[in-house]
């Protein structure tokens, strides 16, 4: 029985040594799937993220055109009016003319 003793040892520290394996193998291919489903999740957060960066430059670039537009539309108002009170003006000017000149023929009747 002696002999069969440390031949059973060794058997049962072999088997440890298996199931040892086996459990290291199961958490190796546990964590490549892992990684593999993380992986797959990051790059459809990155194609997503793109997608909207790339939605975000082209609202961006219609802003920057509609605020041009609106800034071309303001100018044009701005010229509109300075227009505008030039001719006001002139017309107050020759308000004032002809009134003068009604109360330059007015006075000229009444003597």
């Amino acid at each position: 029985m002696a002999h069969s003793i440390p031949r059973t040892r060794a058997v049962a520290a072999l088997r440890m040594k298996q199931i040892a394996l086996k459990n290291q193998s199961r958490m190796i291919r546990r964590l490549r799937a892992k990684l593999a489903i993380e992986r797959r999740e990051s790059t459809a957060t990155k194609e997503g993220l793109e997608t909207k960066l790339s939605s975000l430059e082209r609202d961006l670039q219609i802003q920057r055109c509609d605020n041009h537009s609106l800034q071309n539309t303001v100018t044009l108002c701005h010229k509109d009016i300075d227009r505008l009170i030039s001719q006001l003006v002139e017309a107050k000017k020759e308000h004032k003319t002809d009134q003068i000149r009604s109360l330059a023929q007015d006075h000229c009747r009444t003597y």
